[in-house]
C-alpha cells in the first residue's frame, strides 16, 4: 500500500515541476504585457512598455507578486489559484483582479469553462467587506475579475 502512494507522489512531479516553472515565466511583467495587451480588453491599446507601468506599480522590479492564493471566504470550500494578481484598470484608474491558471495537462473530468466561472465567482465574493473590496453593500466599488 505505501509503494502505490509513494508512486504516485513519483508520477505526480512532472505535473508540479511544470507548474512551478510557469508560475515563474507568468511572473515576469515582460510576459504579463503581451498577455494581458492580447487578451483585455483595457489594454490593447496600449504600448507594452505603458503596461508594463501599469503592473504593480509598487515594486520597482521586473516580477510581479501574486496576492493570497488562498481563499477562505466560503467556510469548508478552500480554493488555491495560480497566480492572482491585482492590476490596475487604465480606463478608469480602479483596480482589476486577474487570475490565471496554467494547464499543462488534461484536467481530467470537469470542464475548465466550470472552473474558470467557479473562481472568478469567488474573487468577486471575496471583495465584499475586504480592506481591498468594498464595504457592505456599495456594489458600485466592485472591482472586475477575470480568469486567465
Amino acid at each position: 500500500m505505501e509503494d502505490k502512494k509513494e508512486w504516485k507522489e513519483i508520477m505526480q512531479e512532472p505535473k508540479r515541476l511544470y507548474d512551478e516553472q510557469c508560475k515563474k515565466i507568468l511572473s515576469y511583467k515582460q510576459i504579463l504585457a503581451y498577455i494581458f495587451k492580447e487578451c483585455l480588453e483595457e489594454y490593447k491599446d496600449l504600448s507594452l512598455e505603458k503596461i508594463q507601468e501599469l503592473l504593480d506599480e509598487e515594486q520597482s522590479h521586473d516580477k510581479m507578486i501574486s496576492k493570497n492564493v488562498e481563499d477562505q471566504s466560503i467556510r469548508g470550500s478552500m480554493i488555491r489559484y495560480d497566480l492572482l494578481y491585482k492590476i490596475k484598470n487604465p480606463q478608469n484608474n480602479n483596480y482589476m483582479w486577474i487570475d490565471i491558471e496554467p494547464q499543462g495537462m488534461d484536467p481530467g473530468t470537469y470542464d475548465l469553462f466550470h472552473r474558470g466561472f467557479y473562481y472568478a465567482t469567488r474573487m468577486v465574493v471575496r471583495q465584499r467587506n475586504d480592506p481591498e473590496g468594498f464595504e457592505e453593500d456599495d456594489f458600485d466599488n466592485l472591482q472586475k475579475v477575470i480568469t486567465l
